[in-house]
């Protein structure tokens, strides 16, 4: 245990030890949020479905969170808390559990009329495939 404590500067002794990949993935969650944002955005201006509106939710509170994350990883020592960071992981966790499989049962209903009553290359198929791909970033992103 002490060994571990030596290998962190002083000052920074509880901010643990991430893997190399740690950045690469709070970087990549936060691209994900930001096309997520871009597409739900998209179709809520269009059609305002519950869905799109909650992944919209979850995709600022995605991007507020990784980047304090990152700030907090690399900025002042004080500005880390990891109990802040894992209640909003946690918090992360539930609502995009939630988003994208609301955002994708949405998306196969939005699809399937389109295609049922109106033929396919409609503006429900296509407002549909707009959705599932959110949906599906989404779901990498959980």
């Amino acid at each position: 245990m002490s060994n571990y404590i030596s290998e962190r500067p002083a000052g920074r002794e509880h901010i643990p030890l991430y893997p190399k990949g740690f950045v690469g993935l709070r970087i990549l969650q936060l691209v994900l949020g930001v096309i997520c944002l871009g597409l739900t955005a998209y179709s809520v201006a269009v059609a305002p479905i519950t869905g799109a509106v909650l992944m919209l939710f979850t995709a600022i509170v995605t991007l507020i969170s990784s980047i304090y994350v990152l700030v907090s990883h690399f900025g002042p020592p004080a500005a880390y808390n990891y109990w802040a960071i894992m209640g909003l992981d946690i918090f992360l966790v539930v609502f995009w559990l939630i988003s994208f499989a609301l955002l994708a049962s949405q998306a196969a209903l939005l699809i399937a009329y389109g295609a049922y009553y109106y033929g396919y290359f409609t503006g429900y198929t296509i407002l549909g495939s707009i959705v599932a791909a959110a949906a599906g970033l989404g779901g990498i992103n959980w």
